[in-house]
């Protein structure tokens, strides 16, 4: 009888393995760990992973981002006007503007420019914009009301368009950085009609989130532009306007 031969083993792909220097060294990190009471080595281990873990998240989040941007949100309640723009072309303006004790002057002059299809307000020489008879600034996209772009808004901003005896507002705004977010908002409030330099007005007081003085606007009735401001040690009045003004007739303060 002939022996009965076993088939012949077919030789297999060797599993791949770590290079003997890479081990040597786990091995020597892993047998180097302290072991903590009551734990084995094994948890010690994943133990000392995990507080790892957590400070490098720490650190990450700690540091400020390589390409840091900055975003700022602008929320604003509807409004609703009950006046249109009513600044007209050859118009100026002027205020005086104190604070401490320190005096400074910024002048106004609406303007017609083309290609505007309203007029163009003039801040000075520093800034210019272009208001449509809504009175929000043409090159807004997002045609916000609490801002005028770059000017200080001094003389007129859009929300002064919907002032009334019980005129009522809220704007808000939030900044982020990527890792820190910051939230405020103005209120805008009616205390009803009043006089300042001898024309009708009303006053409004704004007041924000963050800073305990608030701010008190005289807002003429019938222009919808700027007669008084008043906000702490911070005061300005209109000086020169295209109608009658009486400089003796300055508002007390509320």
């Amino acid at each position: 009888m002939s022996k009965k031969q076993s088939p012949a083993k077919v030789p297999g792909k060797p599993a791949a393995q770590p290079p003997r220097g890479a081990l040597v060294a786990l091995s020597g990190i892993y047998n180097g760990i302290p072991k903590i009471p009551l734990l084995d080595r094994e948890t010690s281990a994943i133990f000392y992973a995990c507080i790892l873990a957590f400070l490098l998240f720490f650190i990450y989040a700690m540091l400020p981002p390589m390409d840091e941007k900055y975003d700022f949100t602008l929320t604003e309640a509807p409004l609703y006007k009950n006046a249109n723009l009513s600044l007209s072309v050859g118009e100026n303006y002027s205020y005086i503007i104190e604070h401490e004790g320190q005096q400074q002057s910024m002048r106004y002059f609406v303007r017609r420019l083309w290609g505007c299809k309203g007029v163009v307000l003039y801040e000075g020489n520093e800034s210019q914009e272009c208001l449509l008879p809504n009175g929000n600034a043409a090159g807004d996209a997002e045609q916000r009301n609490s801002t005028l772009g770059n000017s200080t808004g001094l003389l007129f901003l859009p929300w002064m368009l919907a002032v009334s005896d019980d005129f009522s507002w809220r704007a808000s705004g939030e900044y982020s950085n990527g890792y820190v977010s910051m939230r405020s908002g103005m209120n805008y409030s009616s205390l009803g009609k009043s006089s300042a330099l001898g024309r009708d007005a009303y006053l409004v007081r704004v007041v924000s989130d963050i800073y305990p003085m608030p701010a008190d606007y005289y807002i003429d009735s019938e222009k919808r532009v700027l007669l008084y401001i008043c906000s702490g040690n911070t005061t300005a009045w209109l000086v020169d306007a295209p109608f009658e003004l009486d400089a003796s007739q300055i508002p007390e303060k509320q």
